[in-house]
């Protein structure tokens, strides 16, 4: 970052650990390009000069009138007229005259003897206004542009050894304590001392951090000579910097740097920083960065009001694992949109237009906006997370936070409110007083699941009640309402949608909950691939929330028996769990050995409802239907509960919807649905195999409906496996009937008479990141449309008796990707002749479904063209490029298939059983560069890349020159961390022909 990023006002320039003796012919020369480096990084503003202590080496005198040229000299420098500059100087070890060796010398009337030791410091540090009362610096406090930044200092001096091991040894004594906790009201607060918190005693240390944590924002330290920065944080969300400097010595020029910190003040105590490190380079007499500088947004720490009690806001945090710092370290702050909403100020129609939130300080300034904000999405989307997120900043910003739910909450509001506030500030009479003297516009009322609270009046009136209280209320809600018209609460009502976990915010999930597990950034990598193969697959039962996506990383993090190789998505597993979970949080029976039986009834009820919907091909069930069949099983197995039990549990836990009428039942989802039919087949296995079978085969043949293949993925892991993948190969083979495998060496390229060619280009510089966001956004859409058109509508259409080309390419596509999922994930349960079998048929029958795709798209080609053409105004012109463009559409399409059929039987195993059969044709190659794509075997993808496209260019085969550079750039963008020589390997070989394009993407894969 440069300052034309920002214009910042504040520049902290800190000097540290000079260790003077004499001064250096070239200091001048060094405090004149400081003064270049501030002119181009600040145009105008407030310039701090920090410095952290070792001025001198021994504590001499004589080496305080070198420091003093030194000085002398920088200030003048400094003191330019579009600046206004301050200077705060502290004390290290080297500056204490005559240290001890040890630790054993250390009595209790040391620490004076130590203070009285450093006259000669104090004597330098007095000439530039600095004040020193006991030993102990005075603060300082200036105004920036209308905020005021205050400047603490500690002499940590004292108590230091000899050769500066002293670790562990300084103490944070009560004066001292006192002195810095007097901080400010408002304002940007800076600690400054030479001895980082790292340094002190553990208690002392401790207490030292705490203190930092909770009334500064920046602290700036030296003795180190090392410079990394770092945060300390408490638990309820504060935080400092820790600015560690370097050395300035102007003996060592190798080890001679400074940091400089540059700050733009925003609206609502908000700040932008940038850290800047800069070293000595002799031979240019320069000083140059030695890392790049990022800009980081965060909010002044302003004192609380008053906080909540502690022990309240550590169990609030709590896991399952008391680790207090996971959530920070895991939770990623969604996308959140705002809805257009519409109500009247004035008699007049407001619309709000859209507006899409993506972190905590974008929604904390939205929230200061408006006095009630709903927040609302389906179920498990994170919402009681955000609300701990929103908690949690809050308290940073100097609220008092307020949080409600339902277990809280009585018939009146303010009965409600008070026993929350002395629940979570305490139960005194002081406490309340203290809570009753806040302003009101510092109390954040937090609303977890508003829908549920207990209340007597109409929700404009509790919002109403609750504003006495709260400046502002943040409502958690599953569904968005609409009020009675009231100008009171409307005006200043705002509603946000939590968008699903598309892949920008799945990645950054991934990466935090990845961080400090052992996985290197290549197998983070993996794992992102695999789950986005499983969206990309499955879409549709892809729950795209932060707990189901978690679900899916603790199996590969913590499951000793999963593998990233292995690539499925445990969808059975993770919803068993999720659906358990959801019914036995609403059984409200006291007896705990009655809540297992309870939650089996109900879901062995709902199966039954699920196969009966399914066999009558319709989505919805009546009540009376519903209590009969609860009636039958109740009755059946003696349990003493009744059906209104079961229905009640079911639609509470949001595994079934009911119809405003009261009537009629469905499934809350699609894939709800198709979980709880492929249960019911299952079971169907147990009791009856003969009538298990029947309706799988009618899954086969009724594949046409989308469900059914969701139903069949569900399936995958039962012990009818061998049979079901015999059954899938076999339905495969009879779809393309015959037909010739694509691309097959020595044949003629009939199928693409139409078809022409498009040349491919690596990935440009912003691939990934175009990839990236292309990704998301097609995802958000998916999600969108998903939303608006029901399930209730898969089975409106008829299964055709026959098929044209296209769709049995399809159709026998699907059957072998499912058969490539059961081959790789059952491999135990297929005996090897079978395996030999089912290779062989996938293979082939891959190839065939292509190749019939590829000659019914050929087949309609000219006509296709004309019909696009035909809507151009100048079709002469662009009836070239349009060929061209179909004829990649028709590749990718082609190639996209593959892809999916491949990513679903790359286990290691199958890998390894389909690299056996013996083809030498192009599709063989094609077929094996897209499972170790997927399998992420680097060199086998390498080595049958080369081979192929050398084969291509002989028989100057495009499509297979197409569909190899394809592959070939899809491996290099999903593979960041792969290795240079084997990147290197494959653009020089397959992308060889174009120069130019391989050294772009050269250039950009380095990036």
């Amino acid at each position: 970052m440069d300052c034309r990023d920002f214009d910042p006002q504040l520049c902290i320039v800190q000097l540290t650990d000079f260790h003077f003796e004499e001064l250096q012919s070239n200091y001048q020369k060094r405090v004149d390009d400081i003064l270049v480096t501030i002119k181009k990084s600040i145009k105008s503003g407030t310039v701090l000069l920090l410095v952290t202590g070792d001025v001198a080496r021994t504590g001499k005198e004589s080496e305080y009138q070198s420091a003093t040229m030194f000085f002398d000299y920088l200030i003048e420098q400094l003191n330019q007229p579009e600046y206004q500059l301050k200077v705060y100087i502290l004390p290290g070890n080297h500056d204490l005259q005559g240290p001890c060796k040890s630790i054993e010398c250390f009595a209790g009337a040391q620490y004076g003897v130590d203070i009285e030791n450093m006259a000669s410091f104090f004597e330098f540090a007095n000439k530039y206004d600095n004040r020193f009362v006991f030993g102990q610096p005075g603060s300082i406090v200036f105004d920036v542009e209308g905020t005021k930044v205050s400047v603490s200092g500690f002499n940590s001096a004292p108590l230091s050894t000899l050769d500066g091991d002293d670790k562990g040894f300084h103490v944070l004594r009560n004066p001292e304590r006192a002195l810095l906790d007097n901080t400010p009201d408002s304002g940007l607060h800076i600690f400054a001392s030479h001895h980082g918190p790292e340094w002190f005693c553990d208690n002392e240390r401790l207490s030292l951090e705490k203190m930092l944590a909770n009334c500064f924002d920046f602290a700036f330290t030296g003795h180190e000579h090392m410079g990394q920065s770092r945060c300390v944080g408490g638990l309820s969300g504060e935080s400092c910097v820790v600015v560690r400097g370097g050395t300035y010595s102007l003996c060592d020029d190798d080890q001679s740097s400074y940091k400089m910190l540059l700050i733009r003040f925003g609206e609502f105590g908000s700040y932008e920083f940038a850290e800047r490190v800069y070293g000595w380079e002799a031979s240019a007499q320069i000083h140059t960065p030695l890392d790049e500088a990022h800009s980081y947004r965060r909010y002044i720490k302003s004192k609380t009001y008053f906080r909540p009690r502690s022990d309240f806001v550590n169990e609030l945090f709590e896991t399952e694992d008391n680790s207090s710092e996971s959530f920070k370290d895991s939770f990623v702050f969604p996308s959140l949109k705002e809805e257009i909403a519409t109500g009247t100020k004035d008699g007049e129609l407001r619309i709000n237009d859209q507006k899409l939130i993506s972190d905590i300080h974008s929604f904390m300034e939205f929230l200061l906006d408006v006095k009630t904000l709903e927040i609302h999405s389906d179920i498990r989307a994170g919402k009681s997370s955000l609300l701990k997120a929103i908690y949690r900043e809050s308290l940073a910003m100097g609220y008092s936070p307020l949080l409600l739910t339902p277990d809280y909450s009585t018939g009146s509001i303010s009965r409600t409110l008070s026993s929350i506030i002395k629940d979570q500030y305490g139960d005194t009479r002081e406490a309340v007083e203290l809570f009753g003297r806040i302003p009101r516009e510092k109390v954040l009322l937090l609303v977890d699941d508003f829908d549920s609270l207990k209340r007597k009046a109409k929700k404009s009136d509790v919002i109403k009640s609750m504003l006495k209280t709260a400046g502002n209320i943040v409502l958690i809600t599953a569904n968005s309402f609409t009020f009675e018209l009231d100008e009171t609460v409307e005006v200043d009502f705002r509603h946000l949608l939590i968008c699903p976990w598309t892949k920008n915010k799945r990645d950054e999930l991934i990466q935090k909950r990845c961080k400090g597990t052992g996985l290197s950034d290549a197998q983070v990598d993996e794992l992102i691939a695999i789950v986005d193969k499983a969206v990309g697959s499955h879409f549709q039962l892809f729950d795209m929330t932060p707990p189901f996506i978690n679900q899916y990383i603790d199996f590969y993090i913590y499951d000793s028996g999963a593998s990233f190789i292995k690539g499925d998505l445990p969808f059975t597993s993770i919803m068993n769990s999720n659906v358990k979970r959801k019914i036995c949080n609403v059984i409200s029976d006291g007896e705990n050995q009655m809540l297992d039986i309870l939650a089996d009834a109900v879901i062995t009820v709902l199966k039954k409802l699920a196969l009966k919907i399914h066999s009558d091909r319709t989505t919805v069930f009546s009540s009376m239907t519903f209590s009969e069949v609860a009636e039958n099983y109740l009755s059946e197995y003696g349990i003493p509960i009744t059906p209104k039990i079961i229905m009640d549990a079911s639609v509470q836990s949001g595994v079934l919807l009911v119809e405003d009428n009261g009537f009629n039942y469905s499934f809350a989802s699609r894939s709800l649905y198709a979980y709880f039919v492929a249960q019911a087949i299952d079971l169907e296995f147990d009791e009856d195999v003969d009538k298990g079978e029947s309706y799988v085969l009618r899954l086969l043949d009724e594949l046409d409906f989308s469900i059914n293949e969701e139903i069949l993925v569900l399936l995958e892991g039962t012990r009818f496996i061998p049979w079901l993948t015999q059954k899938l190969v076999e339905k495969a083979a009879d779809a393309v009937n015959g037909s010739d495998v694509v691309f097959s060496k020595g044949k003629t390229y009939e199928c693409l008479s139409g078809l022409e060619g498009l040349k491919i280009a690596p990935p440009s510089q912003e691939g990934t990141g175009v990839i990236r966001s292309v990704t998301d956004e097609l995802e958000q859409r998916n999600c969108e449309a998903i939303e608006r058109v029901s399930y209730a509508g898969v089975y409106e259409y008829e299964v055709p008796e026959t098929r044209s080309a296209f769709q049995s390419a399809i159709i026998a596509l699907k059957y072998v990707a499912i058969a490539g999922r059961c081959l790789n994930r059952q491999q135990v349960k297929l005996k090897e002749p079978l395996k030999a079998t089912v290779r062989e048929q996938i293979y082939y029958a891959t190839g065939a479904a292509l190749n019939l795709l590829l000659e019914a798209v050929d087949d309609s080609y000219d006509e296709m063209v004309e019909d696009v053409v035909g809507q151009l105004d100048s079709p002469e012109e662009a009836r070239p490029k349009i060929r061209k463009l179909l004829s990649m559409v028709a590749l990718s399409g082609c190639i996209g298939q593959l892809d999916t059929v491949a990513s679903n039987a790359c286990g290691p195993l199958s890998v390894l059983g389909f690299s056996k059969i013996i083809d030498d044709s192009d599709f063989y190659s094609l077929f094996m560069l897209a499972l170790y794509l997927r399998l992420n075997s680097e060199k086998e993808f390498c080595n049958v890349a080369k081979k192929s496209i050398k084969t291509a260019r002989e028989h100057a085969a495009w499509p297979f020159i197409v569909a190899i550079t394809v592959l070939s750039a899809g491996y290099i963008v999903e593979h960041p961390h792969m290795s240079k020589s084997a990147r290197q390997s494959i653009v020089d070989t397959v992308f060889n022909g174009n120069q130019k394009a391989k050294a772009k993407f050269l250039k950009s894969a380095q990036a």
